[in-house]
């Protein structure tokens, strides 16, 4: 079921794995939903790539930060981190008395290794799509090691805390905008979210409130800092400069057209949403971290290609910017220089009541995006 927000109705505590912090919240619905409270576990750069020490680290300090600010109740709904969860495109010939998502499941373990035992599985129909004078079905499938879970519900277990709910990044993150999407008209609204993290960029495209695409790349802050890291973290393959990525190129580098960018207004009132910050206006990034950006660009560039081979009549119509690296302005904006989408900065949390309380320091907070989704996320275990 899902975890109705009702007025008065507190939601669990909500934990998400970051790689460079942990960020735990919990709120009260209501017209204008409340925080509860709200705290946040930086890791230590030294022990966040090694994954024994890292997770030592938080499980010495969980119970303490938990203690440090008023959460309620002992349930807790989790998003494992970026580095734990495959997302997987697939296209299945539907076949009469075939199951399909035991095809997705199949294709998921083919790719992964192991047994249906080991995985925890997801996966929904995206469109249909013609191939070869056949009619296929486009699958997103995301699957979670069971081993990762069950880790961290016994984490939670030795705390006393009932886990009622486990979710991957990407859905929590499209869900933190579900608000935006309540009028009529507002379910074909096609939305692409970036959600740049410390050692992940999570790629998400969304009709209204429902998750069409998504894509996990394995580059993050940690690789923009430094142009060899991020040569190391994407392979990328040359293009003829015609192509999407040959303009993703230019525009890293400082050239190519610019979107002109909107700002999305509340009809009701005519103002700006809280959850959605100021406008990105695309910019040249500096020349030390125009190669560093490239791999990065090439991937959104061809994320968008894909999106518009299943949906080429639906194109892209905005692009928000989420994640702890979004609060890199100059990062966003280059980001935007290559998409070439009206593009503005995400921050969900800004729309509670209470934060003022809440002992975070200013905003905006990109970052908190996924535990805002996961307030709403259903409660399935």
């Amino acid at each position: 079921m899902v975890f109705p927000l009702f007025s008065g109705q507190v939601s669990p505590i909500v934990v998400d794995f970051g790689a460079s912090t942990v960020k735990f919240l919990q709120v009260v619905g209501g017209g204008v939903p409340s925080l509860t409270a709200a705290a946040e576990l930086p890791i230590p750069e030294d022990v966040r790539l090694e994954p024994a020490a890292r997770d030592r680290y938080v499980a010495d300090r969980l119970a303490a930060v938990l203690r440090s600010r008023p959460f309620r109740g002992r349930r807790v709904v989790f998003a494992p981190r970026a580095e734990s969860v495959f997302i997987q495109h697939l296209q299945l010939t539907p076949a009469e008395g075939v199951d399909a998502g035991e095809q997705v499941r199949v294709q998921l373990l083919t790719k992964l290794g192991g047994s249906q035992a080991d995985l925890v599985v997801r996966h929904w129909q995206v469109a249909e799509c013609p191939r070869d004078g056949q009619v296929r079905h486009e699958h997103l499938g995301i699957a979670i090691p069971r081993d990762e879970v069950m880790r961290i519900v016994e984490l939670f277990r030795r705390l006393r805390l009932q886990v009622v709910g486990v979710h991957d990044g990407v859905q929590s993150m499209v869900r933190a905008f579900d608000h935006l999407h309540r009028r009529e008209g507002d379910q074909d609204r096609r939305t692409m979210y970036v959600d740049l993290g410390w050692s992940h960029t999570r790629v998400a495209i969304a009709h209204g409130t429902r998750l069409v695409f998504a894509k996990s790349i394995p580059m993050g802050g940690r690789h923009l800092a430094s142009p060899s890291a991020a040569a190391e973290a994407v392979e990328t393959t040359p293009e003829p400069e015609t192509s999407i990525g040959a303009r993703a190129r230019d525009a890293l580098r400082g050239r190519g057209p610019t979107a002109s960018l909107s700002l999305a207004e509340d009809r009701r009132g005519r103002s700006q949403p809280a959850a959605l910050g100021r406008p990105l206006e695309p910019a040249a990034p500096s020349l030390g971290s125009a190669e560093a950006l490239e791999g990065l660009g090439h991937e959104l560039a061809m994320c968008v290609r894909y999106y518009q081979s299943i949906f080429p009549d639906r194109p892209i119509e905005r692009s928000i910017f989420v994640g702890g690296e979004a609060r890199r302005t100059e990062l966003c904006q280059s980001i935007a220089r290559v998409l070439r989408l009206p593009a503005q900065l995400g921050d969900p949390i800004a729309r509670l009541a209470g934060l003022d309380r809440s002992g975070l320091p200013a905003g905006p907070h990109p970052g908190w995006a996924v535990a805002c989704g996961l307030c709403t996320a259903p409660v399935d275990l």
